[in-house]
């Protein structure tokens, strides 16, 4: 694993050093504005490999593909990280409830964008669609603790961490001999599902 990670900054910080610098900056913006930023880097960290078939180069490695998705997760959450916590320095807000929203935020949109690249939807219109609508819902105060941005309540909390670790064993396993389509289709529905129940509940009380 720790192989996998080095390989992955080291990659990506050869290639898109200028990117990554510049994405760290637009993190660092408060509010929706960082947070658009946010969810457009989590769409296009591993989707860019899978969507460009440059994984199946990577893939050619002794390289777990779970670690390869875990990896490239850290890599984002470290420079969100950063950027936040630089954000609440400056500020000086010590928000340590706010930072671990953070974490969990971007879970959910990258792996949902890696779910929407596996099959063939594009990784990131669905969770820009998905922003779009949380940030129209949380503009009520009757649902505001339910987005999927600010990550403040339990529920939102469980259904990204499932729908990250459903996407991670999709992607682990979704090119092996022993992975029948059958059940890749079941971990790709109950994904889905689970992102439109929290999408539709939310609509349902906006409208109460």
């Amino acid at each position: 694993m720790i192989k996998t990670i080095r390989f992955v900054f080291e990659k990506e910080f050869r290639q898109r050093s200028y990117y990554l610098i510049f994405i760290s900056i637009l993190l660092f913006l408060p509010n929706d504005l960082g947070n658009l930023f946010a969810v457009v880097f989590a769409s296009t960290l591993l989707t860019r490999e899978i969507e460009n078939k440059n994984y199946s180069l990577i893939a050619t490695l002794p390289i777990s593909r779970m670690d390869f998705y875990l990896s490239y997760y850290i890599l984002g959450a470290s420079l969100l990280l950063f950027s936040k916590a630089l954000y609440f320095g400056i500020t000086k807000n010590s928000d340590l409830i706010g930072l671990l929203g953070s974490l969990l935020f971007f879970a959910f949109f990258y792996s949902l964008s890696v779910l929407s690249s596996i099959k063939g939807l594009g990784g990131i219109y669905i969770p820009i669609s998905i922003w779009l609508v949380d940030l129209f819902l949380k503009s009520n105060d009757m649902i505001k603790n339910y987005s999927l941005v600010t990550q403040k309540n339990i529920f939102i909390n469980l259904i990204s961490l499932f729908l990250f670790f459903s996407v991670m064993i999709i992607f682990h396993f979704s090119d092996s001999s022993n992975y029948t389509k059958n059940k890749n289709k079941l971990f790709t529905i109950i994904g889905l599902v689970f992102v439109l129940i929290i999408v539709t509940w939310l609509i349902t009380n906006s409208l109460r």
